[in-house]
């Protein structure tokens, strides 16, 4: 047994114990990176299917403009040219259907394969009606509170204090090396004819010794170990200040995403607006014969393009909420650092 004189065994107990705190923190990155995955996957299939809603109306406004134009080529009133050019318009919408849809089958496969079922597993999960809206919508405003504070609950930071810790007190261990150490040694021995005797206490013999070792000749070695372990630390304190750096940025570029799709999000809306009243007008006109087709038609993939954007929009703001949420740190359940489990093993 090694009498602790200089803190060496505390020290490299600390060490240990920091590894284990910072492992328990890349466990809890993994849990993060899960989530925001899962996060993405359920963005772009809401996504999708808000573009296949966007696009369903898109085909019943064009569909109603063949048939009109349909109508007036047989009364006289319209070319055959004005009815290609609406059943290729019609057309055209059609061919947008495959392409959404395989995006909202992969979706649903990724979100299958992060839950770690079978394909097809969470379909009825996701079913959702037409009724209920087409994503979720995050908060208009967001509070970060204290920035600093606030990113010390990012794992990976966390994870590179630890590490700083463990490196400083292997460097503390590595300076303890060159002091002397004090260790007992002995043997306990016990010797008996009769078994009933062999716990007798003059059946016992106790051998205890004791020896402090100094350091003479390893001293070089000493000072190149202590060497080693601070650029170690160096290393860690910088790879820390490193990951502080890029967390600082990942937030504001988070904030920064996400208060650009909220602005584009009311131009856009507005835009819309302007478009569904263009559109009923060119229709009302066209059906009145006061404009030709090309205006309904155009006025028609303006409204199309702008209300898919606008569906496009939403989903980058609700990613740029997840980003932010991740860049904050969040996106697991809490767990205390005097107390995590990892694999069964308790810290």
């Amino acid at each position: 047994w090694e009498i602790d004189l200089f803190g060496a065994k505390r020290l490299s107990l600390e060490a240990s114990q920091a590894d284990l705190k910072a492992e328990i923190e890349n466990f809890r990155a993994a849990q993060v990176s899960l989530v925001a995955e899962t996060v993405v996957a359920y963005a772009d299939l809401r996504v999708a299917e808000a573009r296949l809603r966007v696009l369903e109306k898109s085909l019943l406004s064009r569909e109603e403009t063949y048939q009109l134009t349909d109508w007036r080529e047989q009364a006289g009133l319209a070319s055959r040219l004005e009815a290609n050019q609406a059943l290729s318009s019609l057309g055209q919408a059609r061919a947008e259907r495959p392409a959404i849809e395989q995006i909202a089958t992969e979706a649903r496969l990724r979100l299958n394969l992060l839950a770690g079922e079978m394909p097809g597993a969470l379909d009825e999960l996701l079913f959702r009606p037409d009724s209920e809206p087409a994503m979720p919508a995050p908060p208009n405003a967001v509070s970060i509170g204290i920035p600093a504070e606030t990113l010390r609950q990012r794992p990976d930071v966390k994870s590179a204090e630890r590490q700083l810790e463990a490196a400083w007190s292997r460097l503390g261990v590595a300076e303890a090396d060159r002091y002397p150490t004090l260790q007992l040694t002995g043997s306990l021995d016990a010797k008996s004819a009769n078994f009933g005797d062999l716990f007798d206490i003059d059946s016992i013999s106790a051998n205890l010794l004791s020896g402090l070792t100094a350091p003479i000749f390893e001293s070089g070695r000493i000072r190149e170990n202590i060497a080693v372990r601070e650029a170690q630390w160096e290393q860690a304190a910088l790879t820390a200040r490193s990951i502080v750096l890029e967390a600082l940025s990942e937030v504001e570029r988070a904030l920064s995403s996400f208060r650009s799709s909220q602005e584009r999000i009311v131009a856009l809306e507005e835009a819309a607006r302007a478009a569904v009243e263009a559109a009923e007008l060119a229709d009302q006109r066209y059906a009145a014969g006061l404009v030709d087709l090309l205006s309904v038609l155009d006025t028609q993939r303006t409204l199309f393009n702008i209300e898919e954007q606008l569906v496009t929009t939403r989903g980058e703001l609700l990613n740029s909420f997840s980003n932010l949420y991740r860049a904050l740190g969040g996106g697991w359940d809490h767990v205390s650092e005097e107390h995590a489990t990892i694999g069964g093993l308790d810290a």
